[in-house]
């Protein structure tokens, strides 16, 4: 059952960003949407709590934001079109998730979604608690089989530790998340860890189908810098944001067309701000340059021809979903190899920036769209989707035999 708060106050959401956008009216905004989060979560709960609905076909889904729970949102689909009663517990409120992106409605609008409610996760009954918060037992929902989902392609460094060890399942994207949670859990009696795959890369492979750039062709290649968020220590001396002046310099006098997008996290937290404004007012003008801010970076994917990136798990879904060439510069190459393993099956690597725009025309000459050599990387390309759905819907299935 849908309950029909969820999809209004995500229209009204919407609604009221523009009305921000537009006339700049932050006060109410903030008021509205902490109105419509607790009013719409509220009733979703009382539903919960009232009406009794099967709990043995109950899926809690809980995230910190948006962008997680598309990282799974084909699986999410699959298991409600079987019939199960799909609820996404997001920490955001209802303002904040629906900005996130244009696509939010049409995607989650199906789906109950209860705002700003993480604590009262364990007052809610389930059969299974599906989630890619590390860590956090005690919002476990009561009772609930709980499984863990990777939101990226890194391994465990900067997770709190042992964080995943609270988790009955694991599902691992990649070679290095599979070897670093065995090493962590061992052979622990009733864990699983499964070889499941990237389901968001699904999606990216499904959607846009990109057959690449023509090799050999004339016009000027266009680049995109994408630098990774310097949040954990593993990522001190390979993020290069703070030198994306000089990068971005480089780029442009050896020919390139540059997008510079950095991470969001890095935006949103003001991060390199006296860095990022000499790159705006240097090329704010130029046509060679654009600025990408967008939390969508899909169609900064398909305008560019190559990435520059640093050990920023971007690069993966651009190598492997957009089938385009990648170039990683970072200053330590071993250190590098801790970051991302196999890096070098997706990219050519180089620790000397004069290098990269050599690097870079040597991986648009040499690519060949063909050879995805991802199977040393990440796990069931194309069909992680319906193994995430296969397993958990086996698993309540023969729960309840």
């Amino acid at each position: 059952m849908i309950y029909k708060g969820t999809v209004v106050s995500l229209y009204i959401a919407r609604l009221c960003s523009k009305i921000e956008i537009i006339f700049g009216y932050t006060k109410l905004v903030e008021r509205v949407s902490c109105l419509l989060t607790y009013i719409t979560s509220i009733h979703i709960l009382y539903k919960l709590f009232l009406l009794g609905d099967d709990e043995s076909k109950r899926i809690i889904v809980g995230s910190s934001m948006p962008s997680y729970f598309e990282n799974i949102s084909r699986v999410l689909d699959l298991l409600k079109d079987e019939g199960y009663d799909v609820i996404l517990f997001c920490e955001w409120d209802s303002v904040s998730f629906s900005v996130y992106s244009e696509r939010v409605v049409s995607e989650f609008g199906r789906f109950n979604i209860v705002f700003d409610c993480y604590r009262a996760l364990p007052l809610v009954q389930s059969s299974l608690y599906v989630s890619s918060i590390a860590g956090k037992e005690y919002y476990f929902p009561s009772g609930a089989h709980r499984m863990f989902y990777f939101h990226s392609y890194a391994g465990l460094a900067g997770f709190p530790k042992c964080s995943v060890t609270s988790f009955d399942t694991i599902f691992c994207a990649t070679e290095q998340q599979y070897y670093e949670v065995n090493n962590l859990i061992g052979r622990e009696e009733n864990k699983k860890i499964l070889k499941a795959g990237y389901p968001k890369l699904d999606l990216l492979v499904d959607r846009f189908n990109v057959k690449g750039f023509v090799k050999g062709s004339s016009f000027v290649k266009t680049v995109i810098y994408c630098p990774t968020y310097l949040s954990e220590k593993i990522y001190n001396n390979l993020g290069n944001v703070d030198k994306a002046d000089i990068i971005i310099d480089h780029l442009i006098d050896s020919g390139f067309k540059v997008i510079f997008r950095p991470h969001p996290q890095t935006l949103k937290h003001g991060l390199h701000t006296d860095v990022i404004s000499i790159v705006m007012n240097k090329y704010r003008l130029d046509d060679r340059f654009s600025f990408d801010k967008s939390i969508d970076y899909y169609q900064s994917y398909v305008d560019a021809d190559c990435m520059l990136s640093d050990v920023s798990g971007t690069s993966i879904n651009f190598r492997f979903g957009f089938n385009k060439p990648v170039v990683f510069y970072v200053e330590d190459k071993t250190k590098a190899e801790s970051a991302l393993q196999n890096i070098e099956d997706v990219g050519v690597v180089t620790d000397d920036i004069d290098s990269i725009s050599d690097c870079l025309n040597s991986s648009l000459i040499d690519f060949d769209s063909g050879d995805l050599n991802h199977q040393s990387f990440i796990y069931n390309v194309g069909t992680s989707s319906s193994y995430y759905f296969d397993y958990i819907n086996g698993f309540l299935s023969s729960s309840k035999e």
